[in-house]
């Protein structure tokens, strides 16, 4: 799709360009940088706010991976308070799959360097996801998933193995809270 926002629309231009500021401001990326993470040429962004070139949808799709947000969000025609941290959830559950596929793949059950690695990543997004607090429910299902990394591994991408008979009121409320969080995950 080589589709540009219409030159006429000014408005619509300044809108994508004050979300991309917006973003690149928010994940500490620089004009090049992120054209560079988003596999364009060095100058991509800069070009876009600084030079006027209108970008195509292309090129703004390509660009939302590294500025952690929608296209949606940069056209202005989503507004969600939680964009970054969705984004992140994302990138989490892709990187879920894959220990879960690691482990899977492990028919000696030892630690590989593909475990490993797969491992780290899921460490690091929760790292990072934990650094925002979610404001919608969308958000606090993100923040769930680590929790459910962290406490509920299985072989089973998002699966839930808490103990649905636990010995407290506070424990059967628990696994009915995670239970409805984390259903999502696997889908």
């Amino acid at each position: 799709m080589n589709a540009h926002i219409n030159p006429a629309d000014t408005s619509a231009y300044a809108i994508v360009c004050g979300r991309i500021r917006a973003r690149l401001d928010k994940t500490k990326l620089n004009m090049k940088s992120a054209s560079l993470a988003s596999g364009l040429n060095e100058t991509a962004v800069r070009d876009i706010l600084n030079r006027g070139r209108r970008p195509t949808i292309d090129t703004l799709e390509k660009l939302c991976r590294p500025l952690r947000c929608s296209i949606a969000y940069l056209v202005g025609a989503e507004e969600n308070p939680d964009t970054e941290l969705l984004a992140l959830g994302v990138e989490f559950c892709k990187a879920w799959a894959a220990e879960r596929a690691a482990f899977v793949a492990d028919t000696i059950g030892n630690s590989t360097p593909e475990i490993e690695a797969a491992h780290d990543r899921c460490g690091d997004l929760a790292r990072q996801i934990q650094e925002h607090r979610p404001i919608t429910l969308e958000g606090v299902k993100v923040a769930a998933m680590v929790w459910g990394w962290l406490h509920y591994l299985s072989a089973t991408l998002g699966a839930y193995e808490g103990d649905e008979e636990g010995n407290g009121i506070d424990e059967r409320a628990q696994h009915a809270v995670m239970t409805f969080l984390l259903k999502d995950v696997a889908a």
